[in-house]
């Protein structure tokens, strides 16, 4: 009997023991080395070319794209190329590795190439991917990117915003051409982002935030505000699944420390359109500096 008692009292124990540990929350960091996952897009600028990229948010080139040799009705696979003329998208070698070459974005104060920027006061340069994203689909999106020490911080009193990533969306005309959506309303504003990566200082400190969901509690909101230091390269790493219902999600590392300290929940498109993806700098009202990103290893993976 006492032997009975015995190993009914240790079954217990050992059932106890199993049931927390599956009951217990893991949560997913990131994996650098997928077996599962299928590349899609991939950039590292080697080829010292653009032209796999489908999306140009920067001024044109001062010079017409026939005095570069262009025919813009018949070479629209070489758009990238003819973009590395103006004054914004430069491939150079990295700044701490001259064997590297990165992809240097530049934006001055006078760049407004999407519509309504000029009267916004806001400028941008930017450069992306169309079409990475279905309704129910998820992607990992990973790339590297480096503040020099020689940027211009805005005053932190101007609370404007500094966009260097985001997860836009592109609409398509029934006739089959791409423009950006900026006809799209939501409450009588230009819809934004629903997934962006803004840089900021505070109290004299650089670092990123991630900002999420379709509408925000006040227009600096981040989910969370990690420190970085200028002039040293950062790794970032998004997983997404895009929806317009509450099984939406992003998570979000940089260096592999969290962005969002766990998955973060809800919708993250505004119709069922496929989203794209932008690199560069976009910004707010009144910064008035000419300012300089850089960015390396682009990779979106499904």
């Amino acid at each position: 009997m006492k032997k009975s008692r015995a190993a009914i009292f240790i079954f217990l124990i050992v059932l106890l023991i199993v049931s927390g540990c599956a009951s217990k929350k893991i949560k997913q960091q990131p994996k650098e080395n997928r077996q599962d996952l299928k590349t899609v897009f991939e950039e590292a600028f080697e080829d010292k070319s653009l032209n796999e990229w489908t999306l140009f948010q920067v001024t044109p080139p001062a010079q017409s794209p026939e005095s570069l040799g262009f025919n813009p009705d018949k070479d629209q696979a070489r758009i990238g190329e003819y973009y590395l003329h103006s004054d914004s998208l430069e491939i150079v070698q990295d700044p701490l590795d001259q064997k590297n070459h990165v992809l240097q974005i530049t934006v001055h104060p006078t760049d407004t190439p999407a519509e309504g920027d000029k009267e916004k006061d806001k400028s941008r340069a930017e450069i992306g991917v169309k079409g990475i994203g279905e309704p129910g689909e998820e992607r990992w999106i990973s790339f590297r990117f480096m503040i020099p020490e020689d940027y211009q911080d805005p005053p932190e009193k101007e609370r404007t915003f500094q966009v260097i990533m985001q997860l836009h969306r592109y609409d398509k005309e029934k006739d089959g051409k791409y423009f950006d959506g900026l006809k799209l309303k939501n409450d009588g504003n230009t819809l934004s982002p629903t997934v962006s990566l803004r840089y900021g200082t505070e109290n004299g400190k650089s670092g990123v935030g991630l900002r999420y969901g379709l509408k925000d509690p006040e227009p600096n909101y981040l989910l969370k505000k990690v420190f970085m230091k200028k002039g040293t390269w950062h790794s970032i790493k998004l997983h997404v699944k895009w929806s317009q219902g509450n099984d939406g999600f992003v998570e979000g590392w940089i260096n592999n420390e969290s962005l969002t300290n766990e998955r973060v929940f809800g919708p993250n498109m505004y119709t069922n359109l496929p989203r794209d993806f932008r690199i560069g700098l976009y910004r707010g009202h009144n910064i008035q500096t000419t300012n300089s990103i850089y960015y390396d290893n682009i990779k979106i993976e499904k």
